[in-house]
């Protein structure tokens, strides 16, 4: 039977339905369900729409969750008189005032002084050297020069490491070599080339596969197995910097922590592939990022990271956070403490701007809360406030429309439809009210995790080249090469060249004492020069 007949049944049943009860006297109860099953209808007809626009906004639509003062205006003026004042995007915060850009020179901009010159001579031609009057040969009197600004391709390089031997001539006995200078023996990548791996398929996003085919192109035909044999090598020379940032960052007072997916190979599966996690924490003191793998969303993975943590942790609503607030067993403490949980407030507007975008122009009223308070907290970024200075000016400015926002928040959930994208955004911030709240109570706590998303962007970006790792000790291993890229890129360090200097150091036997002196906010002492 077609889904069309067995609608029209179902018409056919409720219309013999209502009959029988009009037949017996029951009006008013076929009234109420007649009433009922319109409700119902009309219900799922919203909840379809919903979904069907949400569907189309994310394969066709724009990414972006900015919205514009025009189109929040717009979303405002459809519901009239019934918008809190504070919540009108140009009532009493004004936009900070941007510094004024310098003035763009004109002309092409000079190339790096640093590049290096290669001066070459352009002669006259031979027809152009005798001069046309009396037949003189002209002679040289200057050079009009000008710069050309080339590209020389990469290179292989063998390099032939001669190790001295040495012996006694008298005795002809008591032979020492010098030491082998590989990274490892039977190892034949140099640090420079292992490099070149490990920064361009987990900086660049450049798959192994394809490494190989510009390898190819420069005269070298390496196997990709090789390759990935050599950079996971690598990744482990690197594992203890990964290990020392990581606990580097469960020493900071405040940490952002979130997650994203990393499909991961599993030949014991059907289909042969899993979704495990990859989890990002951004430290603020010091501030390093730390990457870690989890085969599956389960929360005793970032419970068994996080026992070592003993800050603030701010992050989306993932439900086991709730888990690490109870204790792991009879005789053991909370792993995190309620009061120390921070909520992200770009979760909570996400939701509102999902729902004024879908046409709910009651989800533009937060927004209109939201774009303030965001106004606020880019005029202490751009005046250089101090933690305590950012807080004084979160308790006068940013508290009261708190409390009006949530103010209205509460009173528009309970009119709400469940169903409806609207409830979801007032349920979700009614549920993170108190933890949310909390950001504002310290002048070192962000509003949002917005950074530790920005970082985990890098591997949103990877995994739509490398698709998947090929086990789970592959996502170990990229969880390694994460936390070291990530945070040499919050320091501004050439990852190419951190990464050769510190793999031969590590392979030359770096006292782990000294651990710290290779991390990406010290190398600087320590590089070559």
């Amino acid at each position: 039977m077609s889904d069309a007949e067995a609608l029209d049944d179902d018409v056919t049943d409720v219309r013999a339905f209502l009959l029988d009860l009009l037949s017996r006297g029951e009006g008013e109860q076929a009234v109420e369900f007649a009433v009922r099953a319109l409700e119902d209808l009309k219900r799922e007809h919203a909840r379809l729409l919903a979904r069907l626009a949400s569907e189309l906004r994310a394969r066709f639509g724009r990414r972006s969750e900015k919205v514009s003062q025009e189109q929040l205006e717009l979303f405002l003026g459809q519901l009239g008189d019934t918008v809190p004042v504070n919540a009108q995007p140009g009532a009493a915060i004004p936009p900070p005032k941007h510094k004024p850009s310098p003035a763009r020179s004109r002309g092409r901009k000079p190339l790096p002084a640093d590049l290096p010159r290669e001066p070459y001579d352009v002669p006259v031609p031979p027809e152009a050297r005798t001069c046309v009057e009396c037949g003189c040969e002209k002679t040289t009197i200057g050079y009009v020069t000008s710069e050309v600004l080339e590209f020389v391709p990469a290179r292989f390089v063998v390099k032939v490491p001669r190790r001295e031997k040495v012996a006694c001539p008298k005795c002809e006995a008591h032979v020492e070599v010098a030491d082998d200078d590989k990274l490892a023996a039977g190892m034949r990548p140099g640090p420079g080339l292992l490099s070149e791996l490990i920064v361009g398929k987990w900086q660049d996003a450049l798959p192994i596969e394809r490494q190989a085919d510009r390898f190819t192109r420069l005269g070298i035909d390496l196997a990709s197995s090789t390759l990935l044999d050599w950079s996971a090598f690598g990744l482990d020379l690197l594992a203890p910097i990964a290990q020392r940032i990581t606990k580097r960052v469960l020493g900071s007072p405040y940490v952002q922590i979130d997650d994203t997916t990393l499909k991961v190979l599993d030949p014991k599966r059907k289909p042969a592939v899993k979704t495990g996690h990859l989890w990002a924490m951004v430290g603020i003191e010091p501030r390093l990022t730390a990457f870690f793998f989890a085969p599956d969303w389960s929360a005793a993975h970032p419970a068994e990271v996080l026992v070592a943590f003993g800050g603030h942790l701010q992050g989306d609503g993932y439900a086991g956070y709730q888990r690490l607030m109870k204790p792991q067993d009879d005789d053991s403490e909370p792993i995190l403490s309620p009061d120390r949980m921070l909520a992200c407030g770009m979760h909570i507007r996400r939701r509102f701007e999902a729902a004024a975008k879908l046409g709910d122009a009651r989800g533009a009223v937060a927004l209109g809360f939201f774009r303030k308070l965001y106004l606020i907290e880019a005029e202490c970024k751009e005046g250089g406030l101090s933690a305590d200075a950012r807080l004084e000016r979160r308790r006068l400015d940013s508290r009261p429309l708190l409390d009006e926002l949530y103010g209205w928040i509460e009173k528009l959930h309970t009119t709400l439809v469940p169903s409806s994208k609207l409830y979801d955004a007032t349920r979700y911030a009614i549920a993170n009210k108190e933890s949310w709240l909390r950001c504002f109570d310290d002048g070192q706590f962000e509003i949002d995790n917005g950074e530790v998303e920005r970082q985990i962007r890098r591997v949103a970006l990877g995994r739509k080249n490398f698709l998947f790792a090929g086990s789970d000790a592959g996502g170990v291993r990229a969880a390694v090469a994460y936390t070291v890229l990530a945070s040499c890129r919050m320091h501004d360090v050439d990852p190419t060249a951190y990464v050769r200097d510190v793999l031969r150091k590590l392979a030359d036997g770096w006292p782990q004492s000294r651990i710290d002196d290779l991390l990406p906010d010290r190398w600087t002492r320590t590089a070559p020069a």
